[in-house]
């Protein structure tokens, strides 16, 4: 599974909260989410670092 597709499936089916929602906690912009999450723009380690650290999830 991509990185991609496991960001929308934790911030839809475990999360439960908006694309806006989830941007705003790992500072990036709504659009920006929205692209990562359809594979338009690659994840970036930063970004990736970001969700683990704000949503207490690992990586892996």
């Amino acid at each position: 599974m991509q990185m991609n597709d496991r960001i929308k499936i934790l911030r839809k089916n475990y999360l439960d909260i908006t694309q806006e929602e989830f941007a705003t906690k790992i500072k990036i912009s709504r659009s920006n989410l929205g692209s990562i999450e359809v594979g338009r723009i690659n994840v970036t380690d930063r970004v990736v670092e970001d969700i683990c650290t704000e949503f207490n999830v690992n990586e892996e």
